[in-house]
């Protein structure tokens, strides 16, 4: 290396930076020199940079990415000093360190792929002081440019000849550069030619629109996308657009380059195409301080739709966006709709999609099927994961349970799979937020995902037919009403869970849990009670502490063969309701804290032969009332009179249509004023009873059967409310259904 009086320059191999050179080098080393320090540093486009691995992919997984690694490996230091002297270094690691002259320094760093291919640039100005030592951060940006997008298109089943892919693509920015507008590009091709090259993209992030259209014009599924081109790569990959085929197969998980999480949206799920649900979607992305991002819907994958803040959302917390009214939709079978969000700083994005089965509505005077969920809904992304045991099995499988809280939390045992324990919850609770100001959903139609388990105790898979969710949401019980085991889940914010519980026959003080028929709480969430039918005893357990305890146990009969207890609800005032189906029998227990008894017995003797082998139990909205349906015939209303003792309000026969109904809960809706009403399902039809001030029958509303939940109802084995909605499941379709006020 020679000395130059006027101008110098060093190139110092890599694995020499650590080391500052003791001779050599006039513009750079000598006495008074100061030290520079450099730490540099990535824009978030670098963050995951790898190609697509080749080969096949899962149908419905979008796997667009640049076709070779745009991750820096290599980078050269360079800069101009005082004297017009300069110096220069390679690096294979972000940190470097050299001696130069006191005075004003440009420095200039790129950033070097494996291939050679410069992706990255950054520089900066500094001073530097005689014998000091400066550390400064540069962040290396993407290089300006184009590239090239290859897309290769699928449909999830056949379009048919004369259909088309249409679609845009919008650029958003590059980072670190503020560039002119561009034009949005658009573009048209025959579906029999599914794969298409874009020449000449602008290096940055775009917004890929694409959509379906068969032979008669109409718009037949869609997605929305983001898409990264970077100076000098070709992105490629493979879409596939989900259509209105019944059995198609949609993942929306977001291709492996997106910088952005993806949001969790709301899961497949059939609905009425004359009044779609309002769908749901969670940006998990938290914006630095300083950055905003903008959202919105897509309809088809085309359709531009506001995207509305949810307010006072409950269980599932803030941050969730919805949209407006759905219209338009009468003459498709299927919808998608898909959530786009942007970084209004530096242009990273993500998307997901939500499908909707649409089928002809439903409904009989003011009621009307809302929607049904069967296993597709465990296809999608859950909030919470769990490993394995939360992916689903793509299978459909009988709904064995059902569980729902007030706060929206939602249960459902089997759907996919035998063992399997779904959680969902409710944006029903919500308010949009308008510009005059928050208006009430009402409607629980939209669900997310919030996990999926495989239900085991003691390392043994087990399937529950009996599941009870604490009106808060807090607990989760399931049970056999076969066998002698009890899990619980305690849950967190959003349903997470934060511990597991297993009890079995040979846990402390609980010899007769065996055969477990109802569950269900206090008022207070406090204590849960349970009805175990070989022993017939009611057992609480106390869930006030930091984890659930046996608490106390109650014998209702001491001859076990004499009654087949069934059901069980909490009144208001705390006493619990359990019903003795073979011996037309209902207890009322009062539990004071230290001990459970016995304070009414309802029986034929006291009641009348009306009172005949009562089975499910439902409560009124103030929970002091309650009925109790008979044999699948009647329905009876209970109410306490003047003195401390309950008695018999009414008999009310049930309707032909609804004859052998096996469930029956209550529900109110807002827009009922001061009435609230009664639902039952059977023979095929779902019937709705209006209870007046006195909280007797005033009027009866039949919905006939319906192909998205007809074997439900004909096979339904449990049913709760939601605020003013019905939620029903069973049947071997494995389908859950939503029924309520138009």
């Amino acid at each position: 290396m020679r000395n130059r009086s006027t101008h110098s320059r060093c190139l110092i191999p890599a694995f020499l930076l650590p080391i500052i050179l003791a001779s050599g080098c006039s513009g750079i080393l000598g006495t008074g020199k100061s030290t520079l320090s450099l730490v540099l540093t990535m824009d978030p486009f670098f963050s995951s940079g790898k190609e697509i691995s080749p080969g096949p992919h899962a149908e419905g997984v979008r796997t667009i990415a640049p076709s070779s690694s745009w991750i820096p490996v290599r980078y050269t230091i360079s800069g101009q000093g005082p004297g017009e002297s300069t110096f220069s270094l390679e690096s294979g690691s972000l940190n470097a360190q050299a001696q130069l002259l006191p005075g004003d320094w440009h420095i200039q760093v790129s950033g070097f792929t494996a291939l050679g291919l410069e992706v990255a640039r950054g520089s900066l100005d500094c001073a530097l002081l005689p014998n000091k030592r400066v550390e400064l951060d540069l962040t290396l940006y993407p290089l300006q440019g184009s590239g090239q997008v290859n897309l290769h298109i699928i449909f999830s089943s056949p379009l048919g000849e004369g259909g088309r892919i249409k679609g845009s693509l919008a650029y958003l920015g590059l980072p670190g550069h503020v560039g002119a507008a561009q034009p949005v590009l658009e573009f048209d091709y025959a579906s029999s030619q599914p794969d298409f090259i874009l020449e000449n993209i602008a290096a940055g992030y775009h917004k890929v629109s694409l959509w379906a259209q068969d032979a008669e014009g109409t718009r037949v599924g869609g997605l929305v996308d983001s898409i990264l081109v970077v100076n000098g790569l070709s992105t490629s990959g493979t879409y596939t657009i989900p259509i209105g085929a019944p059995e198609a197969n949609f993942n929306n998980a977001l291709y492996s380059i997106d910088p952005l999480p993806p949001p969790c949206m709301t899961v497949r799920h059939l609905a009425p195409a004359n009044h779609p649900p309002r769908p749901a979607a969670f940006p998990t992305y938290v914006p630095q301080a300083g950055e905003t991002t903008a959202q919105g819907w897509h309809l088809f994958g085309d359709y531009e739709i506001e995207a509305r803040g949810l307010a006072e959302t409950g269980v599932l917390g803030e941050g969730w966006y919805t949209t407006p009214y759905l219209t338009d939709l009468e003459t498709a079978s299927f919808a998608t709709l898909s959530f786009f969000q942007s970084s209004r700083l530096d242009w990273r994005a993500c998307a997901g999609t939500c499908g909707l089965d649409l089928l002809q509505g439903n409904e009989s005077g003011n009621y009307e099927w809302k929607a049904s969920y069967n296993y597709r809904a465990a296809m999608d992304l859950p909030f919470h994961a769990y490993g394995s045991a939360g992916t689903g099995t793509g299978a459909s499988y009988q709904v064995r349970a059902l569980g729902v809280s007030a706060s929206g939390i939602i249960a459902v045992s089997g759907l996919d799979q035998d063992a399997a324990l779904h959680v969902f919850g409710s944006t029903g609770s919500a308010s949009v937020n308008t510009v005059i100001g928050p208006f009430p959903i009402t409607d629980h139609v939209s669900w997310v995902r919030l996990w999926r388990d495989r239900i085991k105790v003691g390392g043994t898979e087990k399937s529950a037919d009996r599941l009870g969710v604490s009106p808060d949401g807090s607990w989760i019980a399931a049970a056999s009403s076969f066998t002698t085991w009890l899990k619980l889940y305690k849950l967190g914010e959003r349903g997470l869970i934060l511990g597991t519980y297993e009890f079995t026959s040979a846990s402390s003080g609980l010899a007769e849990l065996q055969n477990i028929k109802a569950l269900g709480y206090s008022t207070d969430n406090s204590t849960l009670y349970i009805i175990a039918n070989t022993s017939k005893h009611l057992i609480a357990m106390d869930l006030s502490g930091g984890e659930p305890v046996f608490k106390y146990k109650l014998q209702l009969s001491s001859t076990p063969d004499s009654i087949f207890l069934d059901d069980l609800k909490v009144l208001a005032d705390g006493t619990i309701i359990v019903t003795a189906r073979d011996s037309s029998q209902i207890f009322l227990v009062n539990d004071d804290g230290t001990a459970m008894v016995v304070v009414q017995t309802l029986d034929r003797p006291g009641v009348g032969t009306a009172l005949y082998k009562p089975t499910s139990i439902a409560l009124s909205r103030d929970g002091t009332t309650f009925f109790v349906l008979n044999d699948g015939a009647r329905i009876l209303g209970f109410s306490k009179g003047q003195g401390s003792f309950h008695g018999l309000l009414f008999s009310y026969p049930l309707p032909s249509p609804i004859d052998s109904a096996k469930v029956i809960c209550g529900f109110y809706d807002w827009r009922m004023g001061d009435s609230e009403g009664l639902f039952c399902a059977g023979s095929g039809y779902a019937g709705f009873f209006t209870l007046g001030l006195e909280k007797t029958i005033s009027s009866f509303t039949a919905l006939p059967p319906h192909q998205s939940f007809s074997d439900g109802i004909m096979n339904a084995e449990t049913a709760a409310s939601l605020e003013g909605e019905i939620i029903m499941g069973g049947g071997s379709a494995g389908t859950v259904s939503v029924f309520g006020l138009k």
